[in-house]
């Protein structure tokens, strides 16, 4: 998602991960992660029209180790193909 220069669609996306990450995604997963990025405040990723884009190029991967990960609780070991 950081490496992106245009909005993407969801196929898309979903389809870098999964080269990304080197291996199957159920779409569940891939729409779980970006229904959060959309949803916290500020959010991670827009959605313009059927695409979705970085709020913040170049700093996604910064922002969410910083300020979105520590919300959630968790150790924050998980990449999620940013």
């Amino acid at each position: 998602m950081a490496a992106i220069s245009a909005p993407i669609s969801f196929n898309d996306l979903a389809y870098e991960t999964e080269q990304h990450l080197n291996q199957h995604l159920p779409a569940y997963l891939c729409r779980t992660v970006l229904r959060f990025w959309l949803s916290i405040d500020p959010p991670v990723v827009r959605k313009v029209r059927t695409r979705y884009e970085p709020v913040s190029r170049g700093r996604l991967r910064a922002h969410v180790q910083k300020e979105v990960w520590p919300r959630t609780g968790c150790d924050g070991h998980a990449n999620f193909g940013i």
